[in-house]
């Protein structure tokens, strides 16, 4: 391949960093560090990508992909796979076309056989920046209390709410310390001989609702009692994983995005990454419900269609394709260039016609 330009999203040096990453290293950093060879091989993987992306928008997309903050990061790879798979189906991209009826600018303009065909938008981040920072809180605490060592007990962690302030981690960790000591190791060995489905000690941190707490459950050590390897958080659970319902952010995206650009003459398509995994079709039917309406009460007839794809990091993006819903009420249909897709599977058309109670 030949690159269109002499940009390298990765630094070149040898990598001997075998160390996993903590839970508050975010973005770029670890990906670049990191030595395994599946990593190395997501990295030459991402540069080829990388070489085949536009000149003139380069500089740009390097700069955020390098970001030690991980919503930068992420946005920036999502754009750059959304390149490289219009690219794989065939199309020849160019980016940051200026518009003569808007002052924002589309990611791409797509050409199919020399001809402009459509344009595509990519929308990286759903989390609102709420949803981001309240999660960086919890992961600065699991990542505080992570190396603590209890020579009698494993311990689980709930987590419930959303921390709105920074957390006391120290005080935590003194307390968790505490109370693991005042616990009888013995005792709850008996305990769960007797009744193996027996739940374990508990401690919630912070004693007074604040609106969000942790949960921690004690487990007795078995053979590994008294040593000092293993991990300590045997398992990790998260009571209310979302601020806000994915469908509720799908439809957002798609009409934030959607009403960016005005008098359009070719199709409009929004790439929206997921980021999470257990985002299903009746999330999708309903935030793109919300966001279109019915045939009887259209909306968002700017929006041809949606590209959907689950991409929070690099091993996501080699791994998976955008699949695409199309708006049925647009005002410019996709047509012919839909067939290059794959289709989102769902029954997305029957509930925009089901008829109004």
């Amino acid at each position: 391949m030949t690159r269109r330009h002499d940009l390298r999203l990765f630094d070149d040096f040898v990598r001997t960093d075998m160390e996993f990453a903590n839970r508050t290293e975010e973005g770029f950093d670890w990906w670049n560090r990191f030595a395994r060879a599946d990593v190395a091989a997501m990295r030459d993987e991402l540069e080829y990508w990388f070489g085949r992306y536009c000149p003139n928008d380069a500089h740009r997309l390097r700069r955020e992909f390098r970001s030690s903050r991980r919503p930068q990061h992420v946005a920036a790879l999502f754009e750059l796979f959304i390149h490289e798979n219009l690219l794989k189906l065939g199309f020849t991209v160019e980016c940051q076309v200026a518009l003569a009826t808007s002052a924002n600018v589309p990611d791409f303009l797509v050409f199919a056989n020399g001809q402009p065909s459509f344009y595509v938008e990519a929308k990286a981040k759903l989390e609102s920046t709420k949803e981001v920072v309240a999660e960086r809180r919890k992961q600065e605490v699991l990542e505080a209390v992570r190396h603590m060592r209890s020579p009698d007990f494993f311990v689980s962690v709930t987590m419930y709410g959303t921390p709105s302030t920074s957390i006391n981690k120290s005080s935590l960790v003194r307390k968790l310390t505490q109370w693991l000591a005042n616990l009888d190791h013995d005792h709850e060995v008996v305990r769960r001989a007797r009744d193996p489905y027996a739940s374990g000690p508990t401690f919630t941190w912070p004693e007074v609702a604040e609106g969000f707490s942790f949960e921690f459950r004690a487990y007795p050590r078995g053979d590994s009692r008294g040593r000092e390897f293993g991990a300590f958080l045997a398992s990790e659970m998260d009571g209310h994983a979302r601020l806000e319902p994915t469908d509720r952010m799908i439809a957002d995206a798609v009409e934030k995005k959607g009403g960016k650009y005005a008098g359009l003459s070719l199709p409009y398509l929004i790439a929206i990454d997921l980021m999470d995994f257990t985002t299903d079709a009746d999330d999708v039917e309903l935030g793109l419900l919300e966001a279109w309406g019915t045939d009887a009460a259209p909306k968002g007839q700017l929006v041809s269609g949606v590209l959907l794809a689950n991409v929070p990091n690099m091993s996501a993006a080699v791994a998976h394709i955008p699949h695409l819903v199309l708006n049925p009420m647009a005002e410019h249909p996709l047509g012919e260039h839909a067939a290059a897709f794959t289709p989102f599977t769902s029954h997305l058309r029957t509930r925009l016609t089901a008829p109004t109670p």
